[in-house]
């Protein structure tokens, strides 16, 4: 499957990746699989899931 998928990283949370590495796992595991309810419930504190969408589809990502 061609999947993109476009997340945010809270900068004052990302050194807490670097230490839980169980949230490193539990991130690199829902995106390889594409299964992002895993990451609901800031089960990954300071990341959140922008967008997703296959790779022929075009997505229109407006910041503010």
């Amino acid at each position: 499957m061609s999947t993109r998928t476009i997340i945010e990283i809270n900068h004052d949370r990302l050194n807490d990746l670097a230490h839980e590495p169980e949230h490193m796992a539990t991130l690199i595991r829902a995106l390889a699989s594409c299964d992002l309810r895993q990451l609901e419930n800031d089960r990954v504190p300071g990341v959140r899931i922008l967008a997703q969408r296959h790779h022929s589809e075009t997505l229109n990502l407006k910041v503010g």
